[in-house]
């Protein structure tokens, strides 16, 4: 066999090599970024489902500080 021939077959298996690598690396990349989405989706419905089961409880004391309601307040 000819050095020639066995440089190109060098090439050829590094390219597949590489190719793997990329494809790999690009699957754990979306796998990541997945992940990270996941969390954060998480985190907002997290945030507004006990901002709306709050909210009835705190609306008395709410209105009584900014609106002037009936408990306590100036004449």
């Amino acid at each position: 066999m000819s050095v020639t021939r066995r440089m190109i077959r060098r090439r050829k298996k590094n390219a597949t090599v590489g190719h793997v690598f990329e494809e790999e690396f690009a699957l754990e990349s979306l796998k990541s970024d997945r992940l990270r989405v996941t969390i954060l989706i998480g985190a907002i419905v997290s945030s507004v489902t006990i901002l709306f089961l709050l909210t009835p409880i705190f609306f008395d004391q709410f209105q009584a500080v900014f609106r002037g309601g009936e408990s306590g307040g100036a004449d």
